[in-house]
């Protein structure tokens, strides 16, 4: 199978949250920062879901945590948008940077904005900012004009 098609199968596998399809498409070569899909990233299609070991293993992996752009803007702001407390915690983990700004906001913003409380006392407790993005930002990272 070609890099292309490894690449491609693991995000959907990612986006899937098929873990056993993942892992035997890493063990095969699979990239884990493998970008330009609607969440930009596997690791980010992962974290809008609920598979703690998804996400471990895309870590364990090299996936990069703050891997930018997408849908959400990261796989913490992802998380953060569905409330998935423990994988918040998990990329906190990983060292996360809590700041990133997606077309939305911040982590915390997302998820005071879906009143994820458990999610925002996570946030705030290791150091997240609550932030919306300019307009500039808008543009820069998502080619979006107002």
């Amino acid at each position: 199978m070609s890099q292309k098609f490894l690449d491609k199968d693991l995000y959907q596998a990612a986006a899937g949250q098929n873990l056993r399809t993942a892992r035997s498409l890493l063990d095969r070569g699979a990239n884990p920062n493998v970008e330009g899909f609607e969440y930009n990233c596997a690791l980010q299609a992962a974290a809008r879901r609920e598979s703690v070991e998804l996400v471990q293993l895309l870590l364990d992996r090299g996936a990069q945590v703050d891997a930018q752009g997408g849908y959400h803007g990261s796989a913490l702001i992802a998380a953060a948008q569905y409330g998935n407390l423990e994988i918040v915690k998990l990329l906190i983990s990983a060292k996360a940077n809590l700041n990133i700004c997606g077309r939305y906001g911040t982590a915390l913003a997302v998820a005071r904005d879906k009143h994820h409380e458990d999610v925002v006392n996570v946030l705030l407790r290791a150091g997240a900012t609550e932030r919306r993005p300019n307009t500039e930002e808008l543009d820069r990272h998502f080619g979006l004009r107002f």
